[in-house]
């Protein structure tokens, strides 16, 4: 969970810079993939990060920065909180309003 909040800061802090953010935003990603401990997700994640990371510069060159700090905050506040059914209700939110931009 540390990892997770370093980098959300890092987020928060180069939110201006979208393509910064978008980096920081595909290592928290990473990250939470790493978090599920589960080796075929990992290794999915890893297998696609060259394209997620050209498919997530794009999306938050669309959205900005703003959805990905408002749901990351909360997914982190839950995961925290250890509930896992409002951080899946989270995550799902997250990734129907990023659909919106794709």
């Amino acid at each position: 969970i540390e990892e997770l909040k370093k980098t959300f800061h890092k987020m928060e802090a180069c939110q201006d810079n979208l393509e910064e953010f978008a980096l920081e935003d595909l290592n928290f990603h990473l990250l939470l993939c790493q978090i599920t401990k589960n080796p075929i997700i990992e290794k999915a994640n890893s297998f696609l990060k060259d394209y997620l990371r050209e498919s997530m510069t794009e999306v938050i060159k669309a959205m900005g920065s703003e959805g990905g700090l408002y749901y990351h905050g909360k997914i982190i506040e839950a995961i925290e909180e250890r509930d896992k059914e409002k951080a899946k209700e989270l995550i799902n939110a997250h990734l129907d309003n990023n659909l919106n931009y794709i």
